[in-house]
């Protein structure tokens, strides 16, 4: 199939010549027709609006659950020392980059 624009508002549909040899078969410019109606139908079709649709209660309510469950199980992983609030400065070791740059900037 060949679509080539031929002015303002014009298409150009071309159809192979061998078709003319097909006993019984319809013939080039037939095909190269309706193949162009085709192409105008699907053109001048116009999609449907996607509207987004709302997350119905349930599934947030399910979604809600699930976060306050994966919050439990990573308070759960916490230290003691981090849950009572304790501010003490973990221990790095003097070769670590971040304790590098501290002591360069105290």
């Amino acid at each position: 199939m060949d679509v080539r624009p031929g002015g303002p508002g014009a298409a150009r549909t071309a159809a192979h010549p061998h078709r003319a040899h097909c006993p019984g078969g319809p013939a080039p410019g037939e095909v190269a027709l309706e193949r162009q109606q085709y192409i105008v139908a699907q053109a001048a079709q116009v999609p449907e609006i996607r509207r987004p649709t709302k997350p119905t209660y349930g599934s947030r309510q399910r979604r809600l659950e699930g976060k306050a469950l994966r919050s439990q199980v990573k308070a759960t992983r916490r230290r003691v020392d981090d849950q009572a609030g304790n501010d003490r400065e973990r221990k790095r070791s003097p070769l670590s980059p971040i304790g590098a740059a501290r002591r360069r900037w105290q």
